[in-house]
């Protein structure tokens, strides 16, 4: 499993660091070189978005391991920003646009 962290460092105050989202990523294919994933992702309510405290289960198939985790890494975020931003008057960006 890979688990991937946002932490906000007010100023770069590591005293007042504090984790603010988090994405538990597990592979369900048996580690093939084209790998399908559940993700669990949440977010803590945000005074800036104002959008409330949210968690969301979703797949990612057939990703290709033989990359950097970054690739991974924005997949799952793009999935959970669409997730996540629905219904709160965000005007997402199509892909291939």
């Amino acid at each position: 499993m890979i688990r991937i962290t946002v932490t906000l460092v007010p100023g770069g105050d590591e005293s007042r660091a504090r984790e603010i989202a988090r994405a538990n990523v597990a592979n369900i294919s048996g580690l093939a070189d084209l790998s399908d994933y559940d993700v669990v992702a949440s977010e803590c309510a945000s005074d800036v978005s104002g959008l409330p405290a949210q968690t969301a289960s979703f797949k990612i198939f057939g990703h290709a391991r033989r990359q950097s985790v970054w690739s991974l890494v924005t997949l799952v975020a793009m999935r959970a920003a669409g997730r996540f931003n629905r219904g709160a008057g965000v005007i997402e960006e199509k892909q291939g646009a």
